[in-house]
């Protein structure tokens, strides 16, 4: 469960996120084909890239209905890098009447494309998050809609900021910027190319291609970042350059006017620059924010070791968890396998307690963690009804048997030891090999069997032999149970 904080963080890091290649590209496409035009012959750019985004989001949505979107996805990510380098060609034409053409058959078509792969991944974002869990208007709705706002606007100067920088630059340096960004984005479409194929099986996969694609989307984090640096760099290097120092002398040679002039161009400069990294560097740190709080795996509270007592039993005191909090706890097997289990009031001011496995039937040991009085499965991110915990079935933790006394709960050392295949966690303890007796590491151990869910280990392959042989003979234990069986009363 995100705070509102995070939840406005999450959304706004996403639309900058989504939209920052994009704005990018765009600027550089004006700076390269629409120089020193008005900026109604932007206006009418924008216009047609916002009309293909919804365009593109009515179709991606058709696509996923019609179980079409791999094949939706490939006609992106194949047209994108062949209409980019088109744009890039034709960036050298030099006939006015012939460029004009072009613009409309190559440029244009490249930048609506690129404006539906960003339109489509930003939906697919807020569709996987959810934007509300209601079909009223709530405070979820309003954080998550003002952070998406927010995030639109931030786009849009950005855009004014990079178009106006961009339209500075000589020709020869936006080609040079064009070719850098076009690479950083072909390395994912690329990815996506062979992903698709092999999806809809034209390609088959092979050791290289998926190493590829893996590599490709573990580096979009890092892509992410490269883009804010590599438009920062950009702004601040234009800067310097064109306002590099001069000598005295040089100074002395210019008229006054023509001093003030240059003081003015410096200043508006600097401050555009100013405008840009500061925008660039709020997108860094909620990207940042994003990645280090909201998307890092949730951790699970420390488990307090429990001791048994000389009745084979665990005692733990009602006064130490009758808060309606959850209270985690964790017990070593005869063979290793640390047991977690966690103890919950399920009603407030009551006396029944929910006492389960830190562990789920469907989604196995991940374990479950406490947020906001809710107590939710981490591998699904369910949230549990907190008076159901005690219960079998579904996502609920596994129960298990228990006394509730006045003042303690009891719990019987053979119920969580038949919990040990429910948790995959091991710990070295010392073992004894059932056959010979000896003393060895349950890790250390060169050889190992598992018999009626127990894991014996041996220090020799003849101990081993004679234990598959006649395992009755060397010990009693009885069946643990596995994550199928489930609960049983």
């Amino acid at each position: 469960m995100l705070t509102p904080f995070s939840d406005f963080v999450t959304f706004f890091a996403a639309v900058v996120r989504s939209y920052l290649p994009f704005i990018l590209v765009f600027s550089l496409v004006c700076a390269l084909w629409k120089r020193g035009e008005s900026p109604r012959a932007h206006l009418r750019l924008v216009v047609l890239v916002v009309v293909a985004a919804l365009c593109g989001v009515s179709a991606a949505k058709l696509a996923i209905t019609t179980k079409y979107f791999s094949e939706f996805s490939l006609f992106l990510s194949f047209f994108l890098p062949l209409f980019g380098l088109l744009t890039f060609l034709a960036s050298f034409l030099k006939r006015r009447t012939l460029t004009e053409g072009v613009f409309y058959l190559v440029v244009v078509p490249f930048l609506l494309l690129l404006s539906v792969r960003s339109a489509v991944d930003l939906w697919i974002f807020i569709a996987d998050e959810a934007l509300t869990a209601t079909s009223v208007v709530n405070t979820t709705l309003i954080v998550n809609g003002g952070a998406l706002l927010t995030g639109c606007s931030v786009v849009v100067l950005l855009g004014i900021l990079f178009t106006v920088f961009f339209n500075r630059l000589s020709l020869a340096a936006a080609r040079i910027l064009f070719v850098l960004f076009y690479l950083l984005l072909a390395v994912q479409w690329l990815a996506d190319i062979f992903i698709n194929l092999i999806r809809l099986d034209y390609l088959k996969a092979s050791r290289g291609l998926i190493s590829y694609v893996a590599k490709a989307h573990d580096l979009l984090v890092l892509w992410n970042y490269i883009f804010f640096a590599l438009a920062a760099a950009v702004v601040f290097l234009f800067y310097l350059r064109r306002h590099r120092g001069v000598s005295r002398r040089q100074r002395d040679l210019l008229s006054e006017p023509e001093r003030r002039k240059r003081t003015k161009y410096k200043l508006v400069d600097k401050r555009y620059m100013t405008a840009v990294v500061s925008f660039l560097l709020l997108g860094v740190i909620a990207q940042a924010w994003y990645d280090i709080v909201v998307a890092s795996p949730p951790e699970l509270s420390p488990a307090i070791p429990v001791e048994v007592g000389e009745d084979g039993r665990v005692r733990i005191k009602i006064a130490d968890i009758n808060d309606g909090h959850l209270h985690r706890y964790s017990y070593i097997t005869s063979d290793g396998y640390r047991v977690r289990f966690f103890i919950i009031q399920r009603y407030a001011d009551s006396s029944k307690y929910g006492v389960v496995f830190d562990a789920c039937q469907i989604c196995g040991d991940d374990g479950y963690i406490e947020s906001n009085n809710n107590v939710i499965c981490i591998a699904c991110n369910v949230s549990i009804f907190i008076p159901s915990i005690g219960k079998p079935g579904g996502c609920n933790p596994i129960p298990f048997a228990s006394t509730t006394t006045s003042d303690e709960i009891v719990i019987e050392q053979s119920e969580l030891e038949d919990g040990a295949n429910y948790f995959s966690e091991k710990v070295e303890i010392m073992v004894s090999d059932p056959v010979t007796g000896a003393q060895i590491s349950n890790l250390a151990a060169p050889y190992h069997y598992s018999y009626k869910g127990h894991e014996f280990s041996f220090e020799s392959e003849e101990s081993m032999k004679a234990f598959i042989n006649e395992p009755e003979s060397y010990t009693s234990v009885g069946r643990r149970s596995v994550r199928i069986d489930g609960y049983k009363e």
